[in-house]
């Protein structure tokens, strides 16, 4: 009979175990998409409305902002889907997400090398490498998209069926990618309007890495708090012993860990006012533009250079919940 009740400690001491370990695997995992969707906040998307401009009045723009006191570095694109690719070498094929671009790739998607002006190559994804030529030693091989030989310049990083090249052509681009680092975005978003006459609306990245911060964040207050916890705990229940000593230090250790967190974590947007702090109207107005930046962003048609920093921030939300919930089961008794 003890030896029973003994089995059946030990299996669910093994279970409790588990899925603390299992906690820490997924919060682990949680953390290392937070840290991809860092560079989401690097770019807004504005989504141009009727006056959509051609490659020339691109041009015109980019130079106009070269002038400016606070220039916008934009790069136009737009998006054409099941464009046929192929080798011209091999004859073969293969169907993808053709993004047409003037100005800097980099805005847009990244890659192992960048287009700008001027360039005829292109940069397409490992998956269509493969297809193509069967390799991803692809630098410098010709492939036709479009009936257009171009030049692949290098891979893209973390797009799938997708292949970037410029485009001189005189057709619409309705789509502007714009670098927003260190700035406050709706602001200069309002003064580029202005600036060239353009109307449209602005779609910011950089709402999926904060959500995904404080959902970081949050998670690793749960666990420090429910560790921290139990350390002090032990440390009062071992007070004057050797053990105590080595659990009160070991509570410090969290504590500071968990100061240094919360550090990194928090960052104070570039559109928050220092003097705005006890104004609870400026709160009311700025959570309300936050939500609905969040809900614009998921009402915009999923396009291209979307896609993985909204595949990271879901993965990262799944994480996070099975955190949660494995965590919860190791603290169970019974």
């Amino acid at each position: 009979m003890e030896s029973k009740k003994y089995k059946k400690r030990i299996g669910r001491a093994a279970c409790r175990a588990a899925c603390f370990l299992g906690a820490l695997l997924f919060s682990f995992a949680a953390l290392f998409f937070e840290s991809r969707l860092k560079t989401c906040g690097d770019t807004a998307l504005i989504l141009l409305d009727w006056n959509l401009p051609d490659s020339g009045q691109i041009l015109r723009i980019q130079k106009t902002e070269e002038e400016q006191e606070r220039p916008v570095d934009v790069t136009a694109w737009r998006q054409e889907q099941e464009v046929t690719v192929a080798s011209a070498d091999l004859h073969r094929q293969a169907t993808v997400s053709a993004l047409a671009l003037c100005g800097d790739s980099d805005l847009v998607l990244r890659g192992t090398s960048r287009l700008t002006q001027g360039s005829d190559g292109c940069l397409i994804d490992r998956e269509t490498a493969r297809t193509l030529f069967g390799s991803t030693d692809v630098e410098g091989l010709a492939v036709s998209i479009g009936g257009r030989k171009r030049i692949v310049r290098g891979l893209l990083y973390r797009a799938k069926a997708a292949v970037l090249y410029e485009d001189d052509r005189e057709q619409a681009f309705p789509y502007l990618s714009a670098a927003v680092a260190d700035t406050a975005p709706e602001t200069l978003a309002q003064e580029f309007f202005a600036r060239h006459g353009l109307t449209g609306r602005l779609v910011r990245m950089d709402i999926l890495a904060q959500a995904g911060a404080v959902l970081c964040f949050f998670l690793f207050f749960f666990f420090g708090g429910r560790l921290l916890i139990a350390c002090f705990h032990a440390a009062r229940a071992a007070r004057g012993k050797y053990a105590g000593g080595i659990f009160l230090g070991l509570c410090l250790c969290l504590a500071a860990l968990f100061f240094f967190f919360a550090a990194r974590q928090i960052h104070i947007p570039a559109d928050l006012a220092p003097g705005k702090w006890s104004d609870f109207s400026f709160w009311a107005s700025y959570w309300a533009r936050k939500r609905e930046s969040l809900l614009l962003l998921l009402l915009t048609e999923k396009q291209k250079p979307m896609e993985p920093y909204l595949g990271d921030f879901h993965r990262l939300a799944l994480c996070a919940a099975l955190s949660f919930l494995t965590f919860l089961l190791s603290l169970r008794k019974n």
